[in-house]
């Protein structure tokens, strides 16, 4: 298999007793696991890096041990983010409608301001899911684009 298989996928799993890494082949309806490797954690202390260079030797371990297993490098993975101090929060964001019409940007205007706060400084956002827009007043739209209105 080439090794720019765009069919493959790989996730890591950090934890504090023992990192993993997985790679698949997803075609259609089937995934067929190509390599597991499992490696002891270190620099983690109850789900959280104390270390990082120890954290990055592990997970480099665990990813060429699976490059060695499935044969094929590891190019991008998918990373799941656990443990307590992970947090979401809600916030809202407006945007005037240009030409009465919602485009693209006035969306991506209103995502922008929902994001306007100031988080602590030991604190990042992750990731942005816009769960619903509302266009004047009609709430619970999940896609508002081409609607008319004033106010997203």
């Amino acid at each position: 298999m080439p090794a720019t298989d765009q069919n493959i996928v790989t996730a890591l799993d950090i934890g504090t007793s023992k990192i993993a890494v997985l790679m698949a082949r997803a075609e259609a309806r089937n995934v067929e696991i190509i390599a597991l490797s499992t490696v002891p954690s270190h620099g983690l202390k109850r789900g959280v890096i104390v270390n990082i260079e120890q954290a990055v030797d592990s997970i480099q371990a665990a990813a060429k041990e699976a490059e060695i297993i499935g044969e094929i490098p590891v190019t991008s993975v998918y990373v799941g983010v656990a443990g307590s101090h992970i947090n979401s929060l809600n916030c809202e964001g407006m945007a005037p409608i240009k030409d009465n019409e919602v485009t693209q940007f006035d969306v991506d205007q209103a995502i922008e301001t929902a994001q306007a706060i100031q988080l602590p400084a030991d604190q990042c956002a992750l990731h942005v899911i816009a769960r619903d827009f509302k266009v004047d007043d009609r709430s619970g739209i999940k896609d508002p684009t081409g609607m008319s209105g004033y106010r997203l």
